[in-house]
Formats: structure tokens, C-alpha cells, sequence
């Protein structure tokens, strides 16, 4: 989903970059406003898509994973026990894994 939402900003940039020629090419009805504020804008309209579709992106592809892992052993995770470890924890967790080794 989120490789499709980069191809649609894409999109959207590249469309805001060239709509006085695009459009018409497309047969699509020219509106004088339209293009008028696309004119202004521009700057603007590209940040504000570059920006959210970043934004939405990066929501995506979170996981709110925190694994700590010791010698490739798994030792605490965030995804399994639904909670971030305090230092203490963390550091008992991490105690206990090196006296198994």
C-alpha cells in the first residue's frame, strides 16, 4: 500500500509540474482558474503532497517494533509483550541472556 501511495504522489507532483500541458493533451476542459492557481502555487502544492504522502508512507510501513536481542537471541519485544522494557527490566533481561550463555 505504501508503494502505491508513492507512485500516486508521484503522480500528483508530476501532474501539478506539467497540467497546462497535460490536460489539454488529455482532452480534459481547461479551467483558467485551475491553472492559475497550479501557477501560483506550485511550490506550495508540491511540498503539501511531498509532505503528507511522506507522512501517510511512513505510518504505513510503522510496525512499533523495539526488539533487543543478545548473541542473535531474541531478548525482549515490543510486537510479543505489547510494552517498551524500563532500564531496569532491560537490563535483567539482558543479565539473564548472558548467564545462559
Amino acid at each position: 500500500m505504501a508503494q502505491a501511495l508513492q507512485w500516486i504522489q508521484g503522480g500528483a507532483i508530476v501532474l501539478v509540474l506539467t497540467a497546462e500541458r497535460m490536460l489539454p493533451a488529455l482532452g480534459l476542459d481547461q479551467d483558467p482558474s485551475f491553472y492559475q492557481v497550479l501557477k501560483e502555487r506550485r511550490f506550495p502544492i508540491i511540498a503539501g503532497v511531498w509532505l503528507f504522502g511522506n507522512m501517510v508512507q511512513s505510518s504505513l510501513t510503522s510496525t512499533g517494533a523495539f526488539e533487543v536481542f543478545y548473541d542473535g537471541r531474541l531478548v525482549h519485544s515490543k510486537l510479543a509483550t505489547g510494552h517498551l522494557p524500563q532500564m531496569e527490566e532491560l537490563l535483567h533481561l539482558v543479565g539473564t541472556a548472558m548467564q545462559k550463555q
